[in-house]
């Protein structure tokens, strides 16, 4: 058996299969030709009539063209002759179409280079940024069933040279469908019906150097189950499932059809595209600046310059991430996107309020430009008001007008009054707390257990409190106790008294008053 050593993906190409009469007397040659010894498979019966002693015959069976590449055996079942056929991957240019006979045509074109891409998440909006060293491209892909069966087709059937396609957003934040800033959608998972087609994007990240010297996407075509079982051999433009080749005598098929098995699966390409080389602009961030050290409550100006040291213009998309304390994972702040020519910079602010008091870390990506600002707890003096970053104003007095808010004891009034008194070495503390929605959305008040009293270093929490409505203090002051709500609507308002134990050598000079959330204070109040 001889032909062709080395073909492409979808090229015709037949076989010759020769014979030689050893005998003493005429006779006819049969024989099954298989690729890969499978006996389910479709097999071609070569029959050669009349062949005389000693007479040398040849016939040629074909022609084949090959759907997947890889290395192929064709093996005459009772003989043993063989002959292998590899079978490469077509190379095209960006923007070609490779198409095999009877089934599906698949081009790629329209390659765009990106510094970045956004998407939306319940958390805000996020930057998708390549490493440092690489950019993100996009490429149409389109895929035409001309077959009469179906076609499946996935993202992971590309793949692009040094780099790799990407078929989801990470930390599963959803698909890319998500992806602002691309026309049409992503190219899908898809089963294609005959006649049918499907097209959309692909997203890859590359390395700079390997796009500036041209981008390369390949594609292996997904096995069909009995594919995946024997590689089906098609003879070209015809559908029988067995066939006859026949010297001599009657034929009894027009068609040629075989099986064979790939000897590597599929790790070989069916095509690939080589696109021009792409033209970068090269992005720095010149700055990322802030204030060191702010109280909280006050929003931080954070400063960002970015130049644009490439030969092309380009848009800059990055995304201002944060994490604050002890977080590990990084959080959307803001986005910016820039329009700069060669050469060109730009700068701009944008003012951040941080949630909580301690360390808060700020990056900008793509790149490791990155600056912390450390967050020190509110301070007011008594009767001076606080707002948090959700819209609650927060006042705390100790006492009132006619009373200095220390006393060793007092009057409690549940229906009936009760005095209590404090235990030799203590008094008792009286604040009163005032908290107002100034928001426009519902907010949730601090509650009586986020208060607390500090004197010489040392906090004491609430010693009496109760969110009974008619529960309150008779003497020295007169009012409810501070039990808000869960949730307070706009413009409400809630005052309240609260109770502490202190030393009784505690002066109203050195007393605070803190609030806290989770057990850290953001706020206190003195003299």
């Amino acid at each position: 058996m001889s032909g062709p050593n080395n073909v492409v993906v979808g090229e015709r190409f037949s076989l010759s299969v020769s014979v030689t009469n050893a005998g003493g007397q005429s006779g006819e040659f049969a024989d099954a030709l298989t690729v890969g010894g499978d006996a389910d498979v479709p097999e071609t019966r070569i029959r050669i009539a009349d062949v005389a002693s000693s007479e040398a015959r040849t016939v040629e069976t074909g022609p084949f063209s090959l759907g997947h590449a890889g290395d192929y055996r064709f093996e005459l079942a009772e003989t043993g002759a063989s002959h292998v056929v590899s079978v490469s991957g077509r190379s095209l240019r960006g923007g070609e179409q490779f198409a095999l006979d009877d089934g599906p045509a698949v081009g790629l074109m329209g390659l765009s280079p990106h510094s970045g891409l956004f998407y939306d998440t319940a958390n805000g909006r996020v930057v998708l940024a390549p490493d440092p060293d690489s950019v993100l491209v996009t490429v149409e892909a389109s895929v035409e069933n001309r077959g009469n069966s179906q076609v499946r087709v996935a993202p992971e059937d590309f793949s692009v040279a040094e780099g790799e396609v990407l078929a989801a957003l990470p930390r599963n934040e959803g698909d890319l469908t998500g992806l602002d800033g691309i026309d049409g959608d992503p190219f899908a998972r898809e089963t294609i019906e005959p006649d049918e087609a499907q097209t959309g994007w692909l997203l890859a990240e590359v390395p700079r150097e390997r796009a500036t010297a041209g981008p390369e996407f390949a594609w292996n075509r997904t096995r069909t189950e009995s594919e995946t079982r024997n590689e089906t051999v098609s003879p070209a433009g015809e559908d029988a499932d067995e066939s006859e080749t026949t010297v001599g005598g009657e034929t009894n098929a027009d068609s040629t059809t075989a099986d064979g098995t790939s000897a590597d699966g599929d790790s070989i390409p069916e095509a690939r595209w080589r696109f021009d080389p792409v033209e970068l602009p090269r992005f720095e961030v010149t700055e990322l600046q802030m204030l060191g050290e702010v109280e909280f409550g006050e929003s931080v100006t954070v400063t960002v310059a970015v130049e644009n040291t490439g030969s092309v213009a380009g848009t800059y998309r990055g995304g201002l991430e944060h994490r604050y304390a002890d977080a590990t994972d990084w959080h959307p702040s803001e986005t910016l996107e820039l329009d700069l020519s060669p050469g060109s910079s730009a700068t701009r602010t944008t003012e951040i309020e941080p949630p909580e008091p301690g360390t808060a870390r700020y990056r900008l990506r793509p790149g490791s430009a990155a600056a912390s600002v450390d967050v020190h707890p509110a301070t007011r003096t008594l009767a001076e008001s606080f707002t948090t970053p959700e819209g609650a104003r927060l006042r705390a007095e100790l006492g009132n007008d006619h009373f200095d808010g220390l006393l060793a004891s007092y009057i409690y009034d549940a229906g009936g009054n009760e005095t209590y008194r404090a235990p030799p070495g203590k008094t008792f503390a009286f604040v009163s707390v005032t908290a107002e929605n100034t928001a426009t959305e519902s907010v949730e008040f601090p509650d009586a257990t986020a208060f607390s009293v500090a004197v010489d270093g040392e906090s004491y929490s609430v010693f009496h409190q109760s969110s009974d409505d008619g529960d309150g203090l008779a003497s020295p002051v007169d009012g409810r106790f501070y039990a808000p709500e869960s949730e307070s609507e706009p413009g409400a308002t809630h005052t309240g008294w609260l109770v502490f134990q202190v030393p009784d050598d505690a002066s109203t000079d050195e007393l605070s008053v803190r609030c806290s959330s989770d057990g850290d204070a953001f706020v206190s109040w003195s003299a």
